[in-house]
């Protein structure tokens, strides 16, 4: 293979289509690229960037060039650069993209729609979701108007991958379901920095961690951990340690080795504490484990398995709909219907997929009564809510036979399920992304 003449190279061939007058010109073209600086799938994704540029100038050849969108590669820039656009103040520091106006009907329906979902009288094109204030519940409205204006059934990671105006409008094209319950839900992959793992709740999904966003520093990237099962495939785990050892390798995918930061809400600051043991006898560094109200089972104590009827009801509890009147026993259609007429998180799911939902709940529900934590030889940040505690709520010493080191106890004034209310994550967010920017100018 001859060496490319330059590191990248794009040359296309106009010619007349022979033998047909009518049928006018085709365009083809090449690539050349250096392999010690480039890969294939980058080169594709660059190649993809082009053309869409190029379809946008020929559609509306007065556009400046730095109001045409094509879609993030690896963190790269989403918009071509313009004077405008992060243009740093007198103290060196980027300011905001430059907004634009609104091209089409297309992003005229979309910006009012995240500012009906936001609560802002007005939404720019260029402005992210989640930097406005977004969150899961958001997210679950935002995605249902989308579908009952445009037709389009889009999946959940979608609104994590195209976060603005301009970004959506150009993934409007697809009607596919899949991403939703992925096991490792990406909500942000751009950074540079030490990714932040999230583990999902006991209901098995992530969706909640995207309040974090807007908190945590841009450079570092976010992932949900969620529950196996969710999408009707896969064993359920028989162990909370299975659990963990299974999220272990599927964080190893992204990040091969250490420094790990974890964090979990509820159930989900238990699996975290369970991966960070596990990893910590790998002999990886964990520099973070965040747990938010999150408790041991208690060893004295027993458990019972709740029916379905007082899961769905739990479920209806967990997606704020628990006021909505029930006739009859709650089942997964009834529940299903409740929620449709709601709105808010669950929502969108059919029986079907919210019969999954139980599923999952209850045997995280059982795996975390039998589960025997390890000891954890590290640094633990903890949140503690302290509104709306029972006297026989748990307390965070039941924690203290499974830490080698005293735990960073921050209390908030709010109950365990406003802990990923926006204004709980805003803090919760702060106080984690003090810690990842602290050792990270430490590095």
């Amino acid at each position: 293979m001859d060496a490319a003449k330059f590191d990248l190279s794009f040359v296309f061939d106009e010619r007349q289509a022979e033998g047909d007058d009518e049928t006018g010109t085709t365009l083809s073209g090449a690539v050349g690229y250096s392999l010690d600086l480039f890969d294939r799938a980058t080169v594709e994704a660059l190649a993809q960037r082009l053309l869409l540029v190029l379809r946008a100038m020929v559609a509306d050849p007065a556009a400046r060039m730095s109001t045409i969108d094509v879609p993030e590669i690896e963190g790269r820039p989403a918009r071509l650069a313009s004077p405008e656009a992060e243009a740093p103040d007198a103290q060196g520091a980027a300011g905001p993209v430059a907004d634009r106006p609104i091209r089409n009907a297309k992003e005229e329906l979309l910006r009012a729609l995240f500012a009906e979902a936001l609560g802002m009288p007005s939404v720019g094109v260029h402005e992210n979701f989640f930097d406005l204030g977004g969150h899961s519940l958001m997210i679950v409205k935002m995605l249902a108007k989308v579908r009952s204006v445009f037709g389009v059934r889009l999946p959940i990671r979608t609104l994590f991958e195209a976060p603005t105006v301009a970004e959506l409008a150009l993934k409007l094209d697809g009607d596919d379901e899949g991403g939703a319950f992925d096991a490792l839900l990406p909500l942000r992959t751009a950074g540079a920095g030490a990714p932040l793992f999230c583990v999902h709740p006991v209901t098995g999904l992530g969706w909640s961690y995207a309040g974090l966003l807007r908190e945590i520093p841009a450079d570092h990237p976010v992932y949900a951990l969620q529950a196996r099962g969710m999408d009707g495939d896969g064993e359920l785990p028989r162990t909370l340690d299975d659990m963990a050892a299974d999220y272990v390798a599927r964080i190893r995918e992204v990040q091969p080795s250490g420094p790990y930061h974890l964090l979990g809400w509820s159930f989900g600051g238990v699996v975290a504490h369970a991966m960070a043991v596990q990893l910590r006898n790998a002999g990886e560094e964990v520099e973070l484990l965040a747990m938010l109200d999150s408790y041991p089972a208690d060893a004295g104590e027993t458990s019972t398995v709740p029916s379905d009827e007082q899961l769905f009801g739990e479920l209806l509890k967990y997606a704020g709909a628990e006021s909505a009147p029930a006739a009859g026993p709650l089942t997964a259609s009834s529940t299903a219907e409740l929620l449709g007429e709601r709105g808010g998180l669950f929502g969108n799911f059919d029986a079907e997929t919210l019969a999954r939902v139980g599923q999952v709940t209850r045997n995280n529900m059982v795996i975390d009564a039998a589960h025997a934590p390890g000891r954890f030889d590290g640094e633990a940040l903890f949140f503690r809510a302290v509104r709306g505690r029972t006297p026989s709520a748990p307390e965070v010493e039941l924690w203290m036979p499974y830490l080698t080191e005293k735990m960073d106890v921050r209390e908030l004034d709010c109950t365990h399920d406003e802990l990923v209310g926006p204004e709980a994550l805003r803090l919760i967010g702060e106080a984690v992304g003090e810690k990842l920017a602290r050792r990270a100018s430490e590095e």
